[in-house]
């Protein structure tokens, strides 16, 4: 069977299942239809109040006239369509992109977007379900449609996620519309030499092994947008380094050098009946590629790489390569989608003026809620509300069943499979006063928060993703399931960092169990920090703790329960401002009776 039948035995039974016709005419995608939202129900960003971005009010320096059109940048969303909303401030989500871009289409700018790539999720073994990153992948492309973007790259993270598949699911089903999916040096169907499986005895071309009839690739290598007051051209390319990573884990697959695809893209946008003003390269690539990129490309106003894994946050301005005029303005976006960069496109004599804003998805981006009906006119939330509502409806937290998950560590350390989780409850029979001081706890109304106050969207009780950090052992064998079936095991509860306590519960003398209770310890002699002891480390502003006079197993112990326990649930991401040392106090248990537990 040849490589282009076994891509249709795949992707043919998706557009069935999705009823997709398959004819067409393959003509040019239509403009994105965006709805314009009330005024009320956009965040103003004229306003005096107005967030600064390195000191300055946002388009400062910008020329009194309006641009001729803006190029919202983004990529690396790795699936994060919005932030959990457990804590306060949070940065980032499709909703908050939506805003802006309705900001500036209240301003009376015209705005489309372009994205890098790297959109579907980032597997986690044992913490990913499949069918889920796929919803995700199609919700974020979706998203990007109602915004009004033009064109996405291809990453990493849509290979790690089949990219056939993530093709089918949304692609197929938007024949020909923005946004274009780009990667002009992709090969498929690769035959490689079995004595070295670097060299390629075979492969067909990106046009030919992502053809379907009568209608464009599914993979192109440019995107032509001529129905703006400036032309915009934008190709899409697999860098070297991104390109080897990827077909030394998928062989399946390979990349063209850049030397070849981009003359081959360059010469298709400039042969044209209209030849873009703007010319704007996706690279999976980092600065370094880009440079070089831009050094023997410099038709390329714009380069839009990747950042890597130490490149969390976007920089303030664009790398310049040259220094000296013509330049390429080097753009990265950092991860999870939570900044955005604004370009403006002025038109004048002399050619374009382009002028760059970076944009973090900060609070005040969010939809406003007076009246709450306004948060129904963001179509990006409502698509969120829809995402979360087929996660309910295809009961995602079924996937994750005892053979998805994997033994909790203090099942193994002590040696029994059979040890099970028995709830909150169970542990109140022995342990009354630290019982007691949960309940007072947030911890102990976790669940209830996705059920009652996550509104941004809603329905995240039904998220495997969000489920488990608000309930009791949800990723191990004998955690969580449904609030149905396991009610014993709602809210984050004592197993959640002691670990199953069915074998304590057995046998609460012994010692062996005991010890495993504290798996964070790993020093026998090392002991829990007193509150007096955190209340005076919390005290002192954090880069100056080092010099606090305490005990170091205290604080080792400290450190090792902050970085095994509470940052599984509070990281960067979900509790930006966490400091264990201000928020242990409020869920301290210690020494509230000899409880006969290590260390006493």
């Amino acid at each position: 069977m040849g490589r282009i039948a076994r891509l249709m035995l795949v992707l043919v039974p998706l557009m069935l299942l999705a009823g997709v016709v398959l004819v067409g005419c393959g003509n040019p995608p239509s403009p994105p239809t965006v709805a314009v939202q009330p005024a009320s129900a956009i965040p103003d960003l004229t306003a005096t109040q107005q967030i600064e971005v390195g000191g300055r009010k946002l388009f400062a320096g910008w020329p009194k006239d309006k641009p001729d059109l803006v190029l919202m940048i983004t990529g690396q969303t790795f699936g994060y369509l919005s932030p959990c909303g457990c804590s306060s401030p949070q940065t980032g989500g499709l909703e908050r992109r939506f805003n802006v871009m309705q900001s500036v289409r209240a301003k009376g700018w015209d705005i489309i977007g372009v994205d890098v790539g790297d959109n579907a999720p980032i597997p986690q073994p044992n913490k990913t379900v499949p069918e889920q990153a796929l919803k995700k992948y199609t919700y974020v492309m979706k998203s990007l449609q109602a915004m009004g973007y033009v064109a996405v790259g291809v990453g990493k993270t849509e290979f790690q996620n089949d990219i056939t598949k993530l093709l089918g699911q949304f692609t197929l089903n938007n024949e020909g519309k923005r946004p274009i999916v780009l990667s002009s040096n992709i090969l498929g169907g690769v035959e490689r030499d079995k004595a070295n499986p670097t060299t390629v005895k075979a492969s067909t071309p990106r046009a030919e092994y992502f053809k379907v009839p009568n209608q464009r690739p599914l993979v192109e290598d440019v995107e032509l947008v001529t129905d703006k007051a400036v032309s915009v051209g934008v190709v899409g390319v697999m860098g070297a380094s991104t390109g080897k990573e990827i077909a030394a884990l998928y062989p399946d697959y390979d990349f063209e050098p850049v030397a070849v695809a981009i003359p081959r893209a360059l010469n298709k946008l400039n042969s044209g009946t209209v030849r873009p003003e703007l010319k704007v390269l996706l690279l999976q690539g980092d600065e370094n590629e880009a440079q070089s990129i831009a050094k023997d490309y410099p038709e390329f106003q714009v380069i839009v790489c990747t950042s890597a894994e130490s490149e969390d946050e976007a920089p303030l301005l664009p790398k310049y390569y040259p220094v000296n005029q013509p330049r390429t303005q080097i753009i990265r976006m950092g991860h999870k989608g939570k900044n955005a960069g604004l370009l403006g496109i002025f038109k004048t004599p002399t050619g374009l003026d382009l002028r760059y804003q970076l944009v973090p998805l900060g609070e005040e981006f969010l939809t406003p809620r007076k009246p709450v009906d306004l948060a129904k006119e963001n179509s990006v939330l409502q698509l969120l509300e829809r995402y979360t509502g087929e996660v309910r409806d295809e009961d995602y937290l079924a996937g994750y069943t005892d053979k998805v998950k994997v033994m909790h560590p203090v099942a193994v350390m002590i040696g029994k499979a059979d040890t099970k989780y028995i709830g909150s409850v169970a542990c109140a029979k022995c342990h009354a006063a630290e019982y007691k001081k949960w309940s007072e706890t947030k911890h102990s109304h976790a669940y209830e928060a996705l059920e009652k106050y996550a509104t941004r969207p809603s329905l995240r009780q039904f998220d495997p993703e969000c489920v488990v950090c608000h309930t009791v052992g949800f990723e191990y064998k004998t955690g969580f399931e449904s609030k149905k079936k396991t009610p014993e095991l709602l809210n984050n509860g004592c197993e959640n960092c002691h670990g199953p306590g069915s074998a304590h519960a057995a046998k609460p003398k012994d010692i062996d169990l005991l010890k495993a209770l504290s798996p964070w310890k790993l020093n026998p002699k090392d002991k829990l920090p007193s509150l007096a002891e955190l209340e005076k480390i919390a005290a002192v502003p954090e880069g100056e703790r080092g010099r606090v006079q305490i005990d170091n197993g205290v604080r080792r112990l400290a450190f090792a329960i902050d970085r095994q326990v509470c940052r599984k649930c509070h990281d960067g991401d979900n509790d930006p401002k966490f400091d264990i040392f201000t928020y242990m106090p409020k869920v301290y248990h210690s020494n509230l009776k000899d409880d006969g537990l290590p260390g006493k």
